[in-house]
C-alpha cells in the first residue's frame, strides 16, 4: 500500500486518501455500490448487500398499506425507483435477486389492493369480476385471515399479468433486457 501510494503521488501527482483506500481481495470490498464474486475463475460484479438494503429502504414507504394514494400513482413511483436502480446496476449479475424482489413487490401490491377493497361485499364483487367462481369469491371475501395470507390466496386472480396491465414494471424482465443489451455491446454486436 505504501509503495503504490508513493508511486501515485510521485508519478501521477494523485493524492491518495489513506482512510478510504485499502488493499483487499475483490470479494471483500465495495466499489461504487458494487460487490464482486468469483465464478469459473473470473471476477464478476454484483450489487453489494448495502446497495440492496438501500433499495429495500427506498421501496418500503412505497409499499405501505396505509399510504392513501391511488394504485396507479403508487405503481408509477415504484417503477421510478426500480427502473433507476436497475439501469445503474445493469452490468451486475443479479437475475435471482430481481425475481425475489419482483415477488415481494407483487405480494405487497396484492395486500394493498385487498385492503383498498375493504368491505366483504366489494371484495366478493371484485373477485368475481376478475374471474373467480362465486362460491370461492364469497369464501375469500368473508375470510378473517390477514392481508399477507390473503395476498397469496387471491394471487390466482390478481395475477402478474393483471399487475402488469396496471403498469407495474417487472424488475426481472427489465434487468434481462438491459443486461442483454450490455452484453451485446461488450461483444461488439
Amino acid at each position: 500500500m505504501a509503495s503504490v501510494t508513493r508511486w501515485l503521488s510521485q508519478h501521477l501527482r494523485v493524492e491518495v486518501n489513506a482512510t478510504k483506500s485499502k488493499v483487499t481481495r475483490p470479494n471483500g470490498m465495495k466499489y461504487l455500490g458494487f460487490g464482486f464474486y468469483k465464478n469459473k475463475g473470473e471476477w464478476r460484479p454484483k450489487p453489494h448487500i448495502k446497495s440492496v438494503k438501500k433499495l429495500e429502504y427506498k421501496l418500503k414507504p412505497l409499499l405501505k398499506r396505509n399510504w392513501g394514494v391511488s394504485l396507479e400513482y403508487r405503481i408509477k413511483k415504484i417503477n421510478e425507483v426500480t427502473r433507476g436502480w436497475i439501469n445503474y446496476f445493469r452490468i451486475a449479475y443479479m437475475k435471482t435477486r430481481m425475481q425475489v424482489m419482483d415477488g415481494r413487490i407483487r405480494r405487497h401490491l396484492r395486500m394493498i389492493i385487498w385492503k383498498q377493497w375493504k368491505k366483504p361485499k366489494r371484495r366478493r364483487i371484485e373477485l368475481t369480476n376478475l374471474g373467480m367462481r362465486k362460491k370461492w369469491a364469497a369464501r375469500c371475501a368473508g375470510s378473517r385471515k390477514g392481508y399477507f395470507v390473503m395476498s397469496k390466496e387471491i394471487g390466482s386472480v390478481l395475477t402478474n399479468k393483471y399487475l402488469e396491465e396496471k403498469g407495474l414494471l417487472s424488475m426481472a424482465d427489465h434487468y434481462n433486457k438491459k443486461h442483454h443489451t450490455i452484453q451485446l455491446q461488450f461483444v461488439g454486436l
